[in-house]
């Protein structure tokens, strides 16, 4: 579900999360005030996600109630100036029990805000992009989701012949657990360029198995995730899966 809303002084400023990673109901903009809940979808508990832009607001200060449980974290928001590609740290001086306030900068007219700070599928293309030593690594194509989005996996180390040892390492069975993501490019950009010899015995010893969005759907449809109806996908490895790739991580 996608939400827009106007102020209702007529104003030019409009708030809705239609882009990968968004989710916000927007309840009631009234002057600078604007009153919101995140969206749980088919989550059956309250949970923390949200992330949606704000156009218009060029040079204004406003503040954002979230009306239904806490919703802001120990750093307050995380904001974006450049359309999601890069974030940062609102502050936690910004909050004020379950709101925030945020004064846009003049000459931005999108401004994306969110819980932390999202990663997307155009992240990990990014990040892959840059990465120098590329005999180290692999892309494959894990499965489709029902969505028909493709879960890629990366094989990275040990190229040249049989490991040693092999590890799985999975990211967003829970798609809205963000941070994973910034976690993992530290770990790939450590095995698969540095140049001490921890990483070059890595790299000849143990092939990692990486997937990088195990709920690519709901990563990319920006939901919660956790405690999805009937089951979520880390709950998913019990009898026969639900989701096609937890079947094939298995």
């Amino acid at each position: 579900m996608k939400n827009t809303n106007r102020n209702n002084a007529g104003t030019s400023v409009a708030i809705d999360c239609d882009f990968p990673g968004g989710n916000i109901i927007v309840e009631s903009i009234d002057g600078r005030e604007v009153r919101l809940h995140q969206d749980l979808r088919d989550t059956t508990r309250d949970w923390f996600y949200w992330c949606f832009r704000v156009r218009g607001a060029q040079g204004r200060s406003l503040r954002f109630v979230f009306t239904e449980s806490p919703a802001i974290g120990v750093r307050g928001p995380a904001i974006s100036c450049d359309r999601g590609k890069t974030w940062s740290w609102l502050g936690k001086n910004t909050v004020q029990d379950n709101t925030f306030a945020c004064a846009f900068p003049p000459d931005v007219p999108e401004v994306r805000l969110s819980f932390a700070m999202p990663y997307q599928e155009s992240h990990w293309r990014e990040f892959v992009s840059g990465l120098d030593n590329l005999a180290v690594f692999s892309l494959h194509k894990l499965c489709t989701t029902r969505k028909g989005r493709d879960v890629q996996y990366m094989l990275a180390g040990c190229p040249a012949g049989q490991p040693l040892h092999r590890v799985a390492i999975t990211c967003r069975h829970h798609c809205c657990e963000m941070m994973a993501g910034y976690a993992l490019e530290g770990l790939i950009k450590w095995l698969v360029d540095d140049g001490g010899a921890e990483p070059q015995w890595m790299r000849d010893n143990v092939q990692l198995f990486i997937v990088p969005f195990v709920d690519k759907d709901g990563v990319e449809d920006g939901d919660q995730g956790k405690a999805r109806h009937p089951r979520d996908h880390g709950r998913d490895y019990e009898g026969e899966s639900l989701f096609a790739s937890t079947g094939a991580i298995r």
